[in-house]
């Protein structure tokens, strides 16, 4: 039964909280609407301000979901009045569905984007009206879903979204009608919504309190989740499908993989080349880490966005007067890169359409020719990324003093030819084709092996071993040392190991391997994970990787062999021993060693022991590494005899 309201007017009022609710809304979506139809009708794709609109869209459109939780717990607590004597009963009903239908629109189109947003292959992380500590989080549960699952359901929710958001038009034209007719009968329908009103006032209104508290935890609490993921890395993993182009973004979304849990090299990836080799090749350079840089560059959205890589192992061989014998390696762990953007989150940039560091995780430029041009010079080589090796080449130029080099380059790379981006952006709108990488080396001659190196490099080169392939899934790599009459031991789990080996031929047989000091775990003893990766122990922050090099590989004549090279850590290179025996099991070989290393020659605990702490003088270094040897090698044949 309808109630019809009497004089005095107040009692057909809504309260002040309502009214401004009803308006803070009802402007939030006609802005939806506009900007809706503007930014997929009217914008020209990929610019800048197309891009601009699509983040405030879903800003405003989280914003209503937010102002409706609390125009619903509003209305809990103070019921909408009665409705003047020019409403019919069945106007009243035709009303109460209108506005019932309102509600469900308002949760059900945010909700629409919000799926829209989760699913689609690209994961671009959403904060709100560009504010950088105010993130959105993905509705969570929907990781596991396949490429070609997500993309059916973005097309889906988008049909889904624009459906409703025409509806919500509809009603809007409908509700706007209704209200201007009962006005012009009644005279005073309209005022129910004005804050400026004839009367005796507002009406009491109830539930404050509560109203504010659930509708400010609700948004601290998206944010608070969105925060949390951001930091631990968190994002879905999926794998990239072609998308709309509202849902264009820099680069695909997959494993956001944390700093501190990314590999160097996976195990189809050959292994990186450590920054200090065993016997110095004649004219080689040391890197200086802390002097030299490795940044990129590119357009997104009309801006250009800078990037760069922390970590990167470069090995150089160069002599102005002896180009012929000049080579340049550098490994980059693509798992360190970054980028000075809110737009382009971590899971962007190490996904499926980025650079998928869960398969790759390292880049490799390698230039064996090396050519005067100019004032400066250019290296002719290979860049691998993604396992796509295309020929590149670097201009440089380069300076001397003394045994002090400074070298400065830029490489200009197509990202179509390594797959980066094709799926969220194929025709280069948003994000440009072309991205500058910017090198920067500062680097110390490397000491003179003397006599017995210069003979070493007149004689000929042994052939390589074959490469083994390390399944790095089964391998660990551990350390212990003694602690307060205890033992601290743990594991180093994200490595990488390259191994040529065949015992025929151990003039051509290497062990390489990279160890990321950041993945450090502890399994027992009394000192904090945050002292071991601290400065007085591995010294993580600044020192994130060790490699052992070894080219020296021997027979121990009792069925073992014996490694020998130098291990680099700390920023310190010390001569390194690795016994080690060989088993076969099924297809798989597995190698078992110790090394034991000074800890006065590489610095570790220097201020413990220093303060009188009971450290004890080695660390050992206990590796198990399970290959499969090549299928043309006949040593396991030999060591099963």
């Amino acid at each position: 039964m309808t109630t019809v309201a009497e004089a005095p007017f107040r009692a057909s009022r809504y309260t002040t909280g309502a009214i401004v609710l009803h308006w803070s809304i009802a402007i939030l979506i006609m802005l939806q609407l506009l900007s809706g139809f503007a930014m997929v009708r009217v914008m020209e794709q990929g610019t800048n301000i197309q891009f601009a609109v699509y983040q405030l869209h879903k800003s405003a459109g989280f914003a209503v979901l937010i102002l409706t939780v609390a125009r619903i717990m509003w209305r809990v607590f103070n019921p909408p009045p009665a409705e003047p004597a020019s409403v019919t009963a069945l106007e009243s009903r035709a009303s109460h569905f209108v506005h019932m239908a309102f509600y469900a629109l308002m949760i059900l189109i945010p909700l629409s984007g919000w799926l829209m947003i989760t699913v689609s292959p690209v994961q671009l992380e959403t904060v709100l009206f560009f504010a950088s500590w105010l993130p959105w989080p993905h509705l969570p549960g929907l990781g596991w879903m396949a490429a070609d699952a997500r993309a059916d359901l973005t097309h889906a929710t988008e049909i889904v979204h624009l459906v409703l958001a025409y509806l919500m038009a509809f009603l809007m034209v409908l509700h706007v009608a209704g209200a201007l007719k009962h006005h012009f009968e009644d005279g005073v329908f309209l005022k129910r919504m004005s804050l400026v009103i004839q009367g005796d006032g507002p009406r009491n209104s109830y539930g404050h309190a509560t109203t504010w508290l659930v509708t400010v935890t609700f948004f601290a609490a998206m944010v608070g989740a969105a925060t949390y993921a951001r930091t631990v890395g968190e994002e879905p993993s999926v794998e990239m499908a072609t998308i709309s182009p509202d849902q264009s973004a820099i680069l695909g979304s997959a494993d956001a993989i944390p700093p501190e849990q990314g590999v160097l090299v996976d195990e189809n990836s050959a292994a990186a080349v450590a920054s200090a080799p065993a016997a110095q090749p004649a004219h080689s350079w040391i890197v200086d880490p802390e002097a030299s840089s490795l940044t990129f560059s590119f357009i997104y959205s009309g801006a250009t966005v800078e990037g760069v890589f922390a970590r990167f192992e470069p090995t150089i061989v160069f002599d102005p007067n002896d180009l012929a014998n000049a080579s340049i390696d550098v490994v980059i762990d693509t798992s360190s890169a970054s980028v000075d953007s809110s737009e382009i989150s971590r899971g962007n940039l190490m996904g499926a359409d980025g650079f998928n560091t869960s398969n790759f995780a390292t880049a490799r430029f390698t230039a064996d020719t090396i050519r005067a041009e100019g004032d400066g010079y250019v290296a002719d080589g290979t860049l691998s990324i993604k396992g796509e090796e295309v020929p590149q080449s670097l201009p440089f130029t380069l300076q001397i003093e003394g045994d002090r080099a400074t070298a400065e380059g830029t490489l200009t790379i197509d990202r179509f030819n390594y797959a980066i981006g094709k799926n969220s952006d194929a025709t280069g709108d948003w994000l440009s084709a072309e991205v500058a990488v910017n090198v920067a080396i500062t680097a110390n001659r490397a000491p003179s092996g003397g006599a017995q190196s210069a003979a070493a490099e007149d004689a000929p080169a042994a052939v390589a071993a074959p490469l083994w392939t390390v399944v790095t899934a089964d391998s660990t790599v551990g350390y212990e040392f003694r602690f307060e009459r205890g033992g601290v031991k743990g594991t180093i789990p994200s490595f990488d190991a390259e191994i040529r080996f065949d015992e025929n031929n151990l003039e051509g047989s290497s062990i390489v391997a990279n160890m990321d000091l950041q993945s450090l775990t502890q399994t027992e003893g009394g000192v904090s994970l945050s002292q071991l990766k601290g400065s007085d122990g591995v010294n993580a922050s600044q020192n994130p990787i060790a490699s052992f090099n070894a080219q020296t590989i021997t027979s121990d004549g009792e069925g073992g062999f014996v490694a020998e090279g130098v291990l680099a850590a700390r920023g310190v290179q010390h001569p390194v021993t690795l016994p080690f025996t060989l088993r076969v099991d099924g297809e798989r070989t597995i190698a078992e060693g110790t090394a034991l290393l000074s800890r006065d020659a590489f610095g570790f605990g220097a201020d413990a022991a220093a303060s009188g702490a009971d450290l004890g003088p080695t660390v050992a270094i206990t590796i198990e590494l399970v290959a499969l040897r090549p299928a043309e090698d006949e040593f396991a044949q030999n060591l099963s005899r």
